[in-house]
């Protein structure tokens, strides 16, 4: 059994889609990434059905970035709070398989603990490869072709622009902004909110 979904799914049971939404952990009413996960996850503990990862393998073609512009970082915060958020929900789930997506206060403040543990390891990393990036630039400026080589001078550019202190400091910022009166809402509703969508999917068939 698997919660992993990416951006190819086949689905077998209607009711996957009708009795369950994509719903997202929000930070100040802003959706952020993983929707898709909890999708699978609702389906796999709350509609009990049997979701599973496959070996196939599909061309991917990313979009393309104007480098001229500052760092996208509510895009990064999106990123790193989502997939925190789903790390430290699913590390619950592994201890516990029967679970019903019924939260105690215990088992909120447990997976509250383990997401903000997930988004402090992905900030260190992060900042790790600031380093790193700011470092290979320095190199690059240092090379005898760098005054010459037009390329090579728009790719320093690049990383001058974007992996700055103030980009870093500000999706930090943004990354630890959410409070856990949020998380707490989220945790209690999600059942509550795919009977809702159910409901009103039924409806409007009939």
């Amino acid at each position: 059994n698997s919660v992993n979904r990416g951006g190819n799914t086949i689905v077998f049971n209607p009711k996957a889609l009708t009795d369950t939404p994509n719903i997202a952990f929000q930070i100040n009413g802003i959706d952020v990434r993983r929707s898709d996960m909890m999708w699978c996850i609702i389906n796999r503990y709350y509609r009990k059905m049997t979701i599973k990862a496959g070996p196939f393998s599909t061309w991917h073609a990313g979009k393309q970035t104007d480098p001229i512009v500052k760092m996208d970082v509510r895009k990064i915060r999106d990123e790193i709070v989502g997939s925190g958020f789903y790390a430290g929900l699913t590390d619950y789930l592994k201890n516990n398989a029967d679970s019903t997506l019924s939260f105690s206060h215990d088992d909120v403040e447990l997976i509250e603990r383990g997401i903000k543990d997930h988004i402090v390891n992905r900030m260190k990393k992060l900042k790790m490869t600031f380093y790193r990036s700011r470092g290979i630039s320095a190199c690059l400026k240092n090379l005898p072709i760098y005054k010459t080589e037009l390329r090579l001078q728009q790719l320093v550019k690049i990383i001058d622009n974007w992996f700055t202190e103030e980009s870093f400091s500000e999706i930090e910022r943004e990354c630890t902004s959410f409070k856990s009166l949020e998380v707490q809402n989220f945790l209690s509703n999600i059942c509550s909110k795919a009977d809702d969508f159910k409901n009103t999917f039924l409806g409007d068939i009939h």
